[in-house]
Formats: C-alpha cells, structure tokens, sequence
C-alpha cells in the first residue's frame, strides 16, 4: 500500500505478507472495520516494536501484513492514528495526528504490479518530522526508488540502545565504506568525521544558495562543505512593542526586569519552572563564551550563572534536586518527568497574557501562533485576535547582541556512497518550500521563501504581526553546536550552585572534572 495525502497519490512498494495465527492473540494496538469484506484492519502499538497495519480475517486463521511503519507517515512513535476504515474501493483511510497535534487524512491503495529499484537509506539518532514528511512526498515522486530510514535512538524506556554504542557502530560501519546513503548529524560528532574524511564535500553536488548564508556555514570549513541543514532552532525573546525596552537584550538587563517587574503582570512567567529548563533556554547563547577555542572559561561560566540565577530565584524555580524533595510525600511527578516531558520557554505563557515578554527556543513556524492574542472573557471562553510582538536574539554573556541558533537535521553524505545523486535529490526536496513550510515540522524553515510561506500558513488561522524584520534577524544569528556533554556537565554544576550545595569555585572545578575526558576526545 502507499500513503496518499489529501488528493495525492502514489502506488505503493510494500508487498503483502501472509502469517498463519493459530489463535486471535493481537498486540496492542487499534481496530478499524472492513466493511467490505470477511474481517477487519488492525494498528498494531506495540511499545518498542514497528508499527504495522495488518488484515485479520473474522476466523483468525490469517493474518495480512499489509503496511510496515516504517514507510509511512504513522511510523513514529510521536503520531497516532484515531480514526480508520476500508471503503468500497479497497482503499484504507486513516486519520493521523502527529506530535505538533496536526492531523492529517491519508487514503492507501494497495498496487500489486509496484516494483523497487532502488534504496536510499538515511541514518539519524532521533526521530525527524522534517525527514519523515520528505519520505512522503518522495514517495510520490519517486515510486520505483523505496527509502529506508532508520531512527536509532528511541524514547520508549528500556527498548533504546545507548548513544554511545550507536555512535561506535555508525562510526565502524562509515570507516568500513558501509554507511547509509544519507546521514542526519544531528547528536553526532562532525567535525571528527571532518578529520577522517568520512564525509562528501558537497559544495559542488547542487545549488545551496536558497539556504541563508548564516546556516549554509555551520558546516563549512576551508576544505568543504560537508552537511546541509535542513532546519533550524533560533533563540528569541519579545514582547509587544509597547512593553519591549533595551533591558531584554542583556542577560543582566533580562535578571533586572525581572526582579523589579511591578504592576499586575510579571514581566516574565515560567511553567513549571524548573532550573534545569531555564538553564537549557539560556546556556546556548552563552555556550562559545564558556567553552571558547574548546577551552572552559571559568570567568564567562560565573558571569553567567550569576545572571542565570538571578533570573531562576525571580521566576520562584526549583532543582529537579529540590523539587523531587519536596515531591516525596506527594502524587506530584518526579522532576525528571517534568524536565523530560515539557518544553523550557515561555511563548505558551505569553500567549495566555501571563506575562509580558517571553523568551523561546524558536524551532516551528507553528509555534508562531503564541505570537497572536488569546483572550478570555468572564465566563472563560477563549477568543482568538491579531497580535503584534517584537523580537530580539536571545542574549549571551559576551553581549554581542548577534544571538544564536542551532542548525538542525544537519543532512550529510558519507564517503564514497553508490546513491548520492538520489541522497541530494533528497535534501534539495528537504528545503522546497512545500516542505519548509509544511505543518507539524519539529524545525524552523532555514530558507527565507520557506520560512515566508510557512508563517503565512500559520496567519490564515492565527494572524499575529512581526513588528521588526524577522528574517534580518534570523540572518544575523551565529550558529552554536552546543556539545551535549558538556553541557550536561555546566547544567549538572550550575543546579549544585544554585541550590547552595557548591561554591562559585567548587562549581568551575566540578566543571572541569566532568569536561576533562570529553575536551581531551575533541583535540
């Protein structure tokens, strides 16, 4: 079968397979009725195994495994399938919600003459919206060709391999020649791979010019150019023009509006506000200036951990450490579920008019939706209303006033591939504007069209107004690649110096202990 969105189509690769069942025994999952025929539909959800969508007949004695996950849209663990059914026409219809809540009706039709000849395989550690939305336009494009994309690291407990052995194996199979055709860098070291010589320069393989220059250059060194991303996560802060004043461009200027908020909003609100969330809103856009030349900065990690927690007493948050003491005669969450489970801006609250400014990780067009107005009248229901914000890059300790933002879904070619032709056909569909823009993306659009069309999509149904020029902005933002090591590191030390259990200098030196083995990898 193949998917078909709306009123695409595309004839299909995956070849019925046939498995006797003794007995009716499902795997979790959901049931849809075959109205037409001697049985019915069946998704299995299985936790740590692929989805499949199979045929049971009524007597149990056969089952047809008529979809594998890993071709379609409904594959990730982050989607879910609510409604489906068979029509007269042998079609199956599913209604598929992805993890931004966007849901989309896609019709399958079952081609037995289709034929593969070709496979592109693409690697990443996580899962990508960006990545999975391109697989079903390629579909449709590409028909003969079937793309095989294996997501290595999973969130479902107990079934992920670790990082470090996915990266050991990935890097012996790239030394090997044995690498997948397509490779998302994201989580993964590139500039050790640089060094090798594990990947393609590709700056003579298409016409980049459609990526902003800021972006085009994460990846670039004298030699080369050896990854495209395909999205990005710029770090903002805004307000209403009304509100917005000079001081939210300093983090010292952010900490002192904070604490002398008066008046009936706060001038920033975070829930739930965890030190840990705030900490990782805040540390990129300081990130090179504690690590410069690959080398701790003592002096810039104090500069900013003072403003850090002036801003976190402000916004009254907690350590996981302190929050899961305070949790143990409770029914209240663990910390850790807090921290992994909810995003650390504060764009939601802003929209709610809880507070006056927000600072955000900026990583989807939907989420400009939180730029508009949210309004609620004396019995609660909520109306919706054009809104007009400012924004500013999110402030580092050096001042610059430049700002930050992380390349993501970072698309390289390794070595020496047989597809390559096809694996840059891939990414150019990547950054179409049909795909920049699309909803549901776990990415901010790296082209300016893509990013233009994107927000216009979001208007149609939540007009809000940007009052400065977003896209000179966003192209004067310099790319940081935080290390998550070290970062872990910064975080794990600055939570300790929040909470009064280390000193300014004990802080640094638990810093540099914990850095040390991860510095010396990067020599």
């Amino acid at each position: 079968m193949s998917g078909r969105e709306q009123n695409d189509s595309a004839p299909a690769w995956t070849l019925p397979d046939f498995e006797k069942a003794s007995t009716l025994s499902l795997p979790m999952g959901r049931i849809f009725p075959n109205w037409q025929g001697n049985g019915f539909f069946h998704l299995s959800n299985e936790a740590g195994e692929e989805r499949v969508v199979s045929h049971y007949t009524l007597s149990g004695s056969t089952r047809e495994i008529l979809m594998h996950g890993a071709d379609y849209a409904w594959g990730p663990s982050s989607t879910d399938v609510f409604i489906g059914c068979a029509a007269a026409d042998g079609s199956l219809w599913l209604v598929v919600q992805n993890g931004s809540g966007q849901q989309t009706l896609y019709r399958y039709v079952y081609d037995p003459g289709k034929t593969v000849k070709n496979t592109l395989t693409i690697f990443s550690l996580e899962e990508s919206a960006l990545v999975r939305q391109t697989i079903a336009a390629w579909n449709t494009l590409h028909p003969d060709v079937r793309v095989e994309y294996t997501v290595c690291l999973t969130s479902t407990e107990g079934t992920a391999a670790t990082r470090e052995d996915v990266v050991r194996q990935l890097n012996t199979r790239l030394l090997a020649g044995d690498g997948p055709d397509l490779l998302i860098l994201d989580g993964l070291s590139a500039d050790s791979m640089i060094r090798q010589g594990l990947l393609t320069d590709l700056t003579s393989l298409a016409d980049w010019s459609a990526v902003r220059d800021n972006v085009l250059a994460s990846y670039a060194t004298e030699d080369g150019l050896y990854a495209i991303p395909a999205g990005m996560r710029a770090y903002i802060t805004g307000g209403r023009p009304s509100t917005v004043d000079e001081r939210m461009q300093t983090l010292e200027g952010i900490a002192s509006a904070m604490e002398e908020t008066s008046g009936e909003l706060p001038c920033m609100t975070f829930s739930p506000a965890l030190y840990e969330h705030l900490f990782d809103l805040f540390y990129p856009a300081s990130s090179g200036s504690i690590w410069r030349d690959g080398v701790f900065q003592p002096d810039a990690f104090t500069d900013f951990t003072r403003q850090l927690n002036r801003i976190a007493h402000a916004a009254g948050a907690q350590t996981i450490q302190t929050y899961n003491s305070a949790a143990e005669d409770t029914q209240s969450a663990s910390g850790e579920a807090l921290y992994s489970t909810f995003g650390f801006g504060n764009l939601n609250s802003f929209w709610n008019g809880e507070c006056l400014w927000f600072a955000e990780s900026w990583e989807s067009a939907d989420q400009a939706i939180g730029f508009g107005t949210l309004e609620r009248d004396a019995d609660g229901r909520a109306s919706y209303s054009a809104g007009e914000v400012t924004l500013f890059p999110l402030p580092g300790v050096d001042a610059s006033g430049t700002g930050v933002f992380e390349p993501l879904c970072a698309a390289a070619l390794p070595a020496g591939g047989s597809n390559q032709e096809l694996a840059v056909e891939f990414i150019q569909l990547m950054l179409s504007d049909k795909m920049q823009s699309a909803a549901g993306l776990d990415v901010l659009p790296v082209t300016q069209s893509g990013l233009a069309a994107a927000l216009d999509r979001v208007r149609e149904t939540d007009p809000f107004t940007i009052s400065n020029d977003e896209d000179a902005l966003i192209s004067r933002l310099t790319a940081v690649l935080p290390d998550e090591v070290l970062q872990q590191a910064a975080r794990e030390a600055a939570s300790q110096l929040y909470d009064g259990t280390l000193t300014e200098s004990e802080a640094c030196d638990a810093v540099k202990n914990a850095a040390a083995l991860r510095l010396a990898e990067q020599q």
